[in-house]
């Protein structure tokens, strides 16, 4: 009998333990899928398994058009809309022989810097040897006899720069001896920018050719700063299959393009379409255009709608390209959590503070960088009043003068015209009266009110000597609701 239970319990024992190990497998499994389901990264609203990278090597361009290049080789799987690897990615930039020393050895510091950006070029109007054996590409040298066709005075100005017997020629204008006089066009325009125009349809020509596989070319200019993982991880979302390119909406409605500065991608079928198809757009075909317009960026809106492509596929886009600095840019809640991926018209302090918060940001363990990080970096810290005489934060949405039509919006707002556009202190009451108005802009005859937040800059007073400008902001309105916004959401 003691056996038998002996036996019975040994059994009981048996079946239980091999219950507990049918659990504990089963909550083993589903702990492991969960784990692999963490290991699918949500980047911008699309679900992306991270793939695993090697470090690319960084590319060398030699000055020739036509020269044979060292890059990396693009990632050419059949999912376009997919997680983009910096080897996927051309980064173009123009300069001239004006600004390229003035403001190419930073970048060389920054966006350049750690081979970062492995596939990428730099072109100008004359070739530059820079440190690091780096060469600018003459995008001019291949086409001077058309444009000493179409255009003798920006022949000139090219032939001139480029005279090889006439060194330390120093165009860069910092104050020092030996700068060159600087010659303006008939325009008013530095007469580099009589060469610039002629610079784009050889450069994306350029740019296609020796990158054929490449999902993204990204183009910016030397004034520009591009949050480089930023931009990667937006271009997650876009198909580089579809005849498009992005960027910073300018024009009239019927002729709209991208602005340049701002930073323009260009998908991969644009580039085979309309730079290595049977009516590759070439100088030679838009010649004459290019000789009677003012700006490259906006030929290229023209030529491309010959193409039946518009910016931003006809749509306004996105607001994430900025065409201007950050003390001139306008914080509100449409952008605040969002991704920036370019600042344009920068110093260079401005782009050396906007590496030095990109990199504060790398040691915190994140690689995205909101707008509201650029606010806390840049402006935050200095916003401590609420006005500044002699200076303008560039508030525009709402202008009143004394005789003009109130707008819709502020209509219902208790609302005294004549003392808001009188004086500063009435501008500054308008604004408070209206619930959802951040910042207010006071001039000789008018007030501005805005429903976001531009820092912007001094400004000097009038001939006679008077306060031309007054600018305020709501700052306890500004600290209760958008600085309450902290973006955990957002951040990566």
């Amino acid at each position: 009998m003691r056996s038998l239970r002996f036996f019975k319990v040994l059994v009981a024992t048996s079946v239980f333990a091999l219950l507990f190990l049918a659990v504990l497998l089963s909550t083993w499994r589903r702990l492991g899928r969960d784990e692999v389901e963490l290991k699918s990264v949500d980047i911008l609203g699309l679900s992306v398994s991270p793939v695993t990278q090697t470090e690319p090597t960084a590319a060398r361009l030699t000055p020739s058009l036509t020269a044979t290049i060292s890059r990396e080789t693009a990632n050419t799987s059949p999912t376009r809309a997919a997680s983009i690897s910096p080897s996927d990615v051309v980064l173009i930039l123009k300069t001239g022989s004006s600004s390229v020393w003035r403001r190419l050895p930073l970048h060389l510091l920054t966006t350049f810097a750690n081979g970062q950006v492995p596939n990428y070029a730099i072109y100008s109007d004359a070739q530059e040897r820079l440190p690091s054996g780096i060469e600018t590409i003459d995008t001019i040298a291949n086409v001077s006899n058309l444009i000493r066709e179409h255009d003798p005075k920006a022949y000139r100005i090219y032939t001139t720069q480029n005279d090889a017997i006439r060194p330390n020629q120093y165009r860069e204008q910092v104050g020092l001896p030996g700068d060159t006089t600087p010659v303006e066009s008939e325009d008013g325009n530095p007469e580099g920018w009589v060469l610039d125009r002629y610079k784009f349809l050889p450069m994306l020509t350029h740019a296609y050719e020796n990158w054929p596989d490449a999902k993204w070319y990204i183009y910016i200019e030397d004034d520009t700063y591009i949050f480089w993982n930023n931009i990667l991880q937006w271009l997650s979302r876009q198909s580089s299959d579809h005849l498009t390119y992005h960027g910073a909406i300018s024009g009239p409605s019927n002729a709209t393009f991208a602005q340049g500065g701002s930073g323009i991608a260009f998908s991969q079928a644009l580039m085979a379409h309309v730079f290595a198809s049977d009516r590759m757009a070439d100088l030679e075909t838009y010649a004459n255009l290019t000789a009677r317009s003012c700006c490259g960026d906006m030929i290229l809106g023209d030529i491309l709608r010959d193409y039946n492509i518009k910016v931003n596929g006809g749509e306004f886009g996105t607001l994430l390209f900025r065409p201007e600095p950050p003390w001139k840019t306008r914080f509100d809640v449409s952008v605040w959590c969002d991704p920036v991926m370019t600042f344009h018209h920068l110093h260079q302090q401005d782009i050396a503070q906007l590496q030095e918060l990109q990199d504060d940001l790398a040691k915190e363990g994140r690689a995205k960088v909101l707008f509201r990080d650029v606010y806390m970096k840049l402006i935050d810290p200095y916003l401590i009043v609420e006005q500044f005489a002699s200076w303008d934060n560039y508030a525009d949405l709402y202008v009143l003068t004394p005789n003009g039509i109130v707008p819709a919006a502020l209509q219902d707002e208790s609302l005294n015209v004549h003392y808001a556009t009188s004086t500063s202190a009435g501008c500054q009451q308008a604004c408070l009266n209206s619930t959802s108005c951040y910042s207010w802009r006071h001039t000789l005859d008018a007030c501005a009110l805005d429903t976001g937040i531009k820092f912007g800059r001094p400004m000097a007073p009038n001939k006679n000597g008077n306060v031309a400008v007054t600018s305020g902001w709501m700052l306890s309105r500004l600290n209760e609701t958008l600085l309450s916004n902290e973006c955990w959401g957002f951040r990566d």
